[in-house]
């Protein structure tokens, strides 16, 4: 097991920067996921925790030890791909071993690593099978087993389930989050799936455009945004987002929409000087009730224990997520009234997270 350090990074293609100054730590043992949406540079730091591209700026530490100039053999690191990258022409056993024969490890070393690890996986049945003859699910363990084999510092997971059918994905969050357990060793997950994240990493690191939104604790990030991005990127479906204005009248807080329409905040803009902002609220916090915004209902959508109802608001969609089955149907008009205690503010204008007087957090 190792820690991990990544000291102001950067990466360039010729004049297009795709990272800017990447910074951040991983313990012994911890399981971090990068997650942010296609395109903003999460595979490509791992692919430079990795030695596979250069660092154009900035350091990276394993266990203290710069290892920037080091080729990627001699990391101690483990990475398991998007699209397995098995021989096609080897069997199971071959493909986990291959590693370890090439670093010239005793064959009965080999094979006692080999099962100790297909023992892990589940994939003492599959030992002699060829990757063709195996699905997605098997291929993958047997990726990872591949990494576990070699006892790494470091494992690193570039989207290993992208490939996978839902209920299969589901299947093996928990197989790794469990590998992990055992193992402890260190771990890098690279996902665009937000829910992957949420469910399996210790902490999370949001990036967006090749820098790092936010970095924290599933819930810390989840419960409170640093900003609007990461507002409407962590949590399915996404946080609601309306425009507005706060303001006071007559010793009374209130919230004004673009079209008018009033919230009464109470104590929850506490702290929050009047003017433009933006309201953050989480569909599950937004019930239907007498007053409250008015929005027509554009679908309804039931998925059993709960109902998604999708209204549009000054021309913007309002998604609220009630408990149970509800009596609507498109072009209906509901009242929708947020919950005071659950509200978010964010500046209008940079989007960044606004905290109220009863917060002792800094964002």
């Amino acid at each position: 097991m190792a820690s991990l350090a990544i000291r102001g990074v950067g990466k360039a293609f010729g004049a297009a920067a795709v990272l800017r100054g990447i910074d951040f730590d991983i313990a012994d043992g911890e399981f971090v996921a990068l997650v942010g949406p296609s395109g903003c540079g999460k595979s490509t730091l791992l692919r430079m925790i990795a030695g596979l591209d250069q660092v154009t700026e900035g350091e990276v530490l394993i266990d203290g030890s710069r290892v920037n100039e080091k080729p990627s053999k001699d990391r101690d690191v483990a990475m398991v791909f998007q699209n397995y990258a098995l021989y096609p022409h080897m069997t199971v056993r071959e493909n986990m071993g291959f590693a370890l024969e090439m670093r010239g490890d005793p064959a009965a070393e080999r094979r006692r690593r080999i099962d100790e690890a297909a023992e892990i996986l589940r994939l003492e049945p599959l030992l002699d099978r060829l990757p063709r003859q195996m699905s997605g699910g098997q291929q993958q363990r047997v990726a990872m087993g591949r990494a576990i084999v070699r006892k790494p510092k470091v494992f690193l997971f570039d989207e290993p389930l992208s490939n996978l059918d839902a209920k299969l994905r589901v299947a093996m969050r928990a197989e790794i989050r469990e590998l992990h357990r055992r193992l402890k060793t260190t771990t890098i997950y690279v996902t665009h799936d937000q829910i992957e994240a949420m469910t399996m990493a210790d902490r999370l690191v949001v990036m967006r455009g090749g820098v790092v939104e936010q970095i924290g604790t599933p819930l810390e990030v989840f419960d409170r945004p640093a900003n609007t991005f990461v507002a409407t990127f962590i949590g399915s479906p996404e946080m609601n987002l309306i425009a507005g204005r706060l303001e006071t009248e007559g010793g009374r807080r209130l919230f004004r929409s673009k079209s008018g329409e009033q919230l009464a905040m109470g104590d929850a803009a506490n702290g929050i000087p009047d003017g433009p902002v933006q309201l953050g609220v989480r569909p599950d916090h937004l019930d239907i009730a007498e007053d409250g915004l008015a929005a027509t209902v554009d679908a309804v959508e039931p998925t059993g224990l709960e109902t998604m109802i999708v209204t549009r608001f000054e021309g913007q969609p309002l998604v609220a997520q009630q408990h149970g089955r509800v009596r609507l149907v498109a072009g209906d008009t509901v009242r929708l009234q947020p919950r005071p205690s659950e509200l978010h503010f964010f500046d209008f204008d940079s989007g960044r997270r606004i905290e109220r007087a009863s917060s002792n957090a800094v964002a």
